[in-house]
């Protein structure tokens, strides 16, 4: 509906819900203060981010999971 206002392209939802997860998870990363950071450890090869192993939709959809994901793309 806005975008018939203002004649202009919006990005999609889930594009913004990305974009922003990945900038918080990488804040997350680099400020070694912030109490989630001990969640996000790297695999031993340095790389990719290891990730907690839940069979719970509810651990499965959670920030933190979600985040690993994204910055392991």
């Amino acid at each position: 509906m806005v975008q018939h206002f203002t004649g202009a392209k919006l990005p999609a939802i889930q594009d913004l819900y990305t974009r922003r997860c990945q900038r918080k998870a990488l804040k997350i990363v680099k400020e070694s203060s912030h109490p989630s950071h001990r969640l996000f450890s790297l695999l031993p090869h340095g790389k990719r981010y290891r990730s907690a192993k839940s069979r719970l939709k509810k651990m499965l959809n959670s920030f933190s999971a979600q985040a690993m994901r994204l910055l392991n793309i």
